[in-house]
């Protein structure tokens, strides 16, 4: 059914696609993806590889460059977990909501409720992992499991980037946040107060389309390089700021 000439691109993975998509292409860029899978990755110039895979090193969507990405099998899937055990399926959207209204007054740390994220163990980091929910008191309510599950993904993708900058020499300055856990302000702001740094929201949440879509004019010449791709396709919506506090706070949880 598809009209005779027409350019077929291959454009590459989805999180190498979200990875260009978002404009992380620059060294000291960072981008989280909080979908399904949760992700960290980085563009690097310079191939790297951890040898025991606790991070995988993909051929980027961006020429010449490749994408070191840290991975947590059970990103936000853990919020689909919650959601089925409080609500019916269609009443999902309405919970999310109702719960990122409701964390927006729950302090940094949850309380002291803690989730350790990994449901499905990490191969290569945490091989004999399993998920738990810690800290549990008669004080707990929905919010503060929901608050406190984001913060232990985020907690995790901290861990990761670590690793990365050490292998790829670089110090992570800028950071984009880009999938369907992007749209919770509760989400954005404990990103930016967990890895203390600005974390920036896109206008579209959905980038992989844009970074195929960048691929494919590249192909057909369409723009110069990736860099006025970019400028032309993907813009900020919203930047996130540490605050001070709850990066105290989330430093001594981490560190401790």
């Amino acid at each position: 059914g598809l009209p005779e000439n027409l350019p077929i691109i291959a454009a590459g993975g989805d999180k190498q696609c979200e990875t260009l998509g978002s404009g992380c292409f620059k060294h000291g860029q960072a981008v989280i993806s909080y979908g399904t899978l949760a992700t960290i990755a980085v563009t690097s110039k310079k191939y790297v590889q951890n040898k025991n895979f606790t991070y995988y090193t993909w051929p980027s969507s961006i020429r010449g460059a490749w994408n070191p990405e840290f991975n947590i099998y059970r990103g936000y899937w853990l919020v689909t977990w919650f959601c089925r055990q409080y609500a019916k399926e269609k009443d999902f959207p309405d919970l999310i909501n109702e719960m990122n209204e409701k964390a927006k007054d729950i302090p940094p740390g949850s309380n002291g409720l803690f989730v350790y994220p990994f449901w499905t163990p990490h191969p290569a980091l945490y091989p004999l992992a399993k998920g738990a929910i810690l800290g549990c008191t008669d004080y707990h309510n929905k919010e503060h499991l929901y608050k406190a599950i984001l913060e232990g993904i985020a907690y995790a993708l901290k861990d990761g980037l670590h690793l990365i900058e050490k292998d790829t020499n670089q110090k992570i300055k800028e950071l984009y946040v880009v999938g369907g856990g992007s749209k919770s302000d509760v989400a954005m702001q404990l990103t930016a107060d967990i890895f203390n740094m600005p974390a920036k929201r896109l206008q579209t949440h959905e980038v992989c389309a844009i970074g195929a879509a960048i691929n494919a004019g590249m192909a057909i010449n369409m723009f110069l390089n990736e860099e006025e791709a970019v400028k032309n396709m993907t813009k900020v919506s919203k930047v996130f700021y540490p605050i001070k506090g709850n990066v105290q706070v989330y430093d001594d949880i981490f560190n401790n």
